[in-house]
């Protein structure tokens, strides 16, 4: 059933204030029931607009009717949610920049679970995810049981790795406070209709400015002030408790404020529209006053600021972060721009003579904007020109490596392996292309991790072996390829048994199993993503052809005996779901 808006108004009570117009129009495709996935979703929409989807309809919920939300009732209404925001086509799954998002969010989340801000329950209970959008505004947000969003144009308008940490820490608070399943419980004082229209404005702020502030103000006329002065009491709560956790964490919780100031700043020049964080997150001088004080007052009391040697190194990263956000950036571009502006300032007789910083983020800058133009030849150019910035030696055929000085210099130098790496994909230099990726798994070996592991960490740990995703993809690339098909099919099974939810690589491997005319493994992969798709009739189509496929072959081999078991028995569970679905009962996925 096609989920209407003003369903959708009327029925999420509580998320007028924290929700933006990208949060509730769009829509959602993974099921996010699995606890193992905490943290680390990964999403892939690629011909997406070419699928059938299953809508669940928001107006079957059963959230209770007074009081808070429990844990169960709170995340049940983010699944839905979320079930609506991944059907969005501008979701973006980067292996790099959602790796580290995602390994931001993982270390604050690790932090408040140990300082008990997050109870065992509600670790437990809550999805933990984060999912990224191309959209190139200023954006991030939360939404009921622990899922969190974040835009390319947040990412890429943050200097270091710590501001962009303090937003994540404010939208992590806003969940470990339940503050929308408390709003919720102010919200039963008020009429549907009324929290209806300012959730529908929320929702036209993205068409058009004049419509949504009338809705808004005619809602505010019908007397939902207190509903506004109520948020930013909530606000106010998240920043506190945010700053508290961004230094427990070990960043740098001057950022806060820093943060505050420059989207401040960044609006008063030009509120184009694109700043939608701070018409959900309104920004007043006491906010901004309140973290400078709350900075001072750290300083000056216990001198906490001063984090150890250790822990500064691992969390500033500024040289890593700066190519962060060349990427967010470029990934974020509508439509191709042959500008040739960064060519033009690498070019540029005083290139040299600036920061270390800037010129790898302007080279980064042009590499990946050269690669997306598929412009490889120039792309290789500008990448090597950053690979020898960051003190690599070029020559890669004798696996010589220059020292690094550090461990930011060795985190940067694994992007820009790994964009080499992309290159000569492209470009089906697969030798290269191999070499670039053995560069990459070198420096995974000497990059350290200073930050202690939470249980989603262990579990990607532990699922990865050597390997981290994005390392994982780009063989899977070469493996479809022909280069070591049956060694990156294991390691990609070995993948999904932590994470069976993670579409991308269902996604690879199928297209591993294409190469090695492995017709059963094929068509059980692409039934797997239907599944996740929530497309349970597209699944057992799959499915069904791989029976047909089987018994048409005379003697099947162990393997596909094997293969030929699971598929019966996914089937028997499409088969439970249906029918679970048609009598409206909770369906445990």
């Amino acid at each position: 059933m096609q989920l209407k808006k003003l369903d959708l108004a009327l029925l999420l009570t509580g998320l007028c204030i924290f929700l933006t117009p990208y949060q509730l129009v769009f829509a959602v495709n993974t099921d996010t029931s699995q606890a193992n996935e905490k943290i680390i979703l990964d999403t892939n929409n690629n011909n997406k607009t070419q699928k059938t989807h299953n809508k669940v309809n928001l107006s079957q919920l059963d959230v209770g009717e007074a009081g808070e939300w429990t844990l169960a009732e709170e995340r049940k209404i983010g699944d839905e949610i979320a079930l609506e925001i991944y059907q969005d086509p501008e979701l973006l799954d980067d292996p790099i920049l959602s790796e580290y998002v995602k390994s931001i969010g993982a270390q604050l989340i690790n932090t408040a679970t140990i300082q008990k801000k997050i109870s065992p329950e509600m670790f437990e209970q809550f999805a933990w995810q984060f999912f990224i959008s191309k959209d190139k505004s200023i954006n991030a947000f939360a939404l009921p049981g622990g899922y969190f969003g974040v835009h390319l144009g947040l990412i890429s308008m943050t200097q270091t790795r710590d501001e962009l940490a303090s937003v994540l820490a404010h939208e992590i608070s806003h969940v470990s406070q339940r503050h929308i399943s408390r709003n919720n419980a102010n919200d039963k004082k008020m009429a549907p209709a009324i929290i209806g229209a300012m959730i529908l404005g929320a929702i036209l702020s993205s068409k058009s400015d004049g419509a949504s502030q009338a809705t808004i103000a005619g809602a505010q006329a019908l007397g939902v002030q207190s509903q506004l002065n109520y948020s930013r009491d909530m606000e106010r709560e998240s920043d506190r408790l945010g700053y508290a956790l961004l230094k427990e964490a070990g960043f740098n919780a001057s950022s806060f404020g820093t943060m505050f100031e420059k989207l401040q700043y960044a609006n008063r020049l030009a509120d184009s529209g694109n700043f939608p964080y701070l018409r959900s997150h309104p920004l007043t001088t006491e906010r901004i006053g309140d973290m400078k004080a709350r900075d001072l007052n750290s300083q000056t009391v216990d001198n906490t600021s001063k984090v150890s040697s250790t822990t500064s190194e691992h969390i500033s990263n500024r040289l890593e972060h700066s190519l962060i956000s060349a990427r967010s950036k470029i990934f974020s571009l509508q439509a191709p721009d042959n500008s040739k502006i960064w060519t033009s300032d690498i070019q540029n007789t005083n290139f040299n003579n600036w920061p270390l910083e800037k010129k790898s983020h302007t080279l980064m800058l042009a590499a990946v904007h050269a690669f997306k133009q598929q412009q490889y030849q120039e792309a290789e150019s500008l990448a090597m020109q950053l690979w020898q910035l960051l003190g690599k030696g070029s020559n890669i055929s004798n696996g010589v490596v220059q020292p690094i000085k550090s461990q930011d210099n060795l985190r940067a130098s694994r992007i820009v392996a790994l964009l080499l790496a992309d290159i000569h994909l492209q470009k089906n230099n697969l030798v290269l292309a191999e070499n670039w990726l053995m560069q990459s798994e070198k420096l995974n070996t000497q990059i350290r991790d200073d930050a202690n592991l939470s249980k989603a960490s262990e579990m990607i740990a532990t699922a990865q072996g050597k390997n981290k995703r994005p390392e994982l993809f780009v063989k899977a690339q070469l493996a479809s390829k022909g280069v070591q098909t049956d060694l990156t099919s294991r390691a990609l099974l070995s993948w999904l048994a932590f994470f069976p939810r993670d579409v991308a690589a269902w996604q690879h491997l199928s297209r591993i199993y294409e190469f090695q005319n492995n017709k059963l493994g094929q068509l059980r992969a692409l039934a797997e993503i239907e599944m996740i798709y929530f497309n349970w009739l597209g699944a057992k189509d799959r499915l069904k052809a791989a029976q047909d496929w089987a018994d048409s072959v005379a003697n099947l081999n162990s393997q596909q005996r094997l293969d030929l078991a699971i598929i019966d028995s996914r089937l028997n569970k499409i088969a439970q779901l249906l029918r679970e679905r048609q009598l409206k009962k909770p369906i445990n996925y």
